[in-house]
């Protein structure tokens, strides 16, 4: 219950500590409180929609700045973990942690959490609800 709860929190704080901390395209923020709030909705296709967008605008662009992408990458890998895809999660956890294992790139707070979604992806399992049939 209580690592059910930690996930579930962190879930809700992500939007925020990027605004704070780590966010320097604002279209960027727009578009992951939108997938957050789809995401916390338990509206997987919609987060899913929006986070693939996001990703594919800031591959194109090259003045997206690498923590931005991390970002993106992994709020992905949560929807496609919440939806039972963990074939299609891994990797982008793995490219998040790539990301931020860089010396130039400042990890956020919760960077060992990005560690237990990735063990997760790995077993196939996940610590909350995944998305209904």
């Amino acid at each position: 219950m209580i690592r059910k709860l930690s996930f579930v929190l962190l879930a809700l704080s992500l939007p925020l500590m990027q605004q704070i901390c780590f966010a320097a395209d604002e279209k960027w923020v727009e578009e992951s409180n939108a997938g957050a709030s789809n995401y916390n909705a338990r509206k997987y296709d919609e987060a899913s929609r929006v986070f693939e967008a996001a990703l594919k605008r800031m591959e194109a662009d090259s003045a997206t700045t690498e923590t931005d992408l991390a970002s993106c990458c992994l709020w992905l890998g949560y929807v496609y973990s919440a939806r039972g895809m963990y074939a299609k999660a891994e990797p982008l956890y793995k490219r998040a942690l790539a990301i931020y294992e860089k010396p130039s790139v400042p990890p956020p707070p919760f960077y060992r959490h990005i560690h237990k979604q990735l063990e997760y992806s790995e077993l196939g399992a996940m610590p909350f609800p995944r998305a209904k049939a």
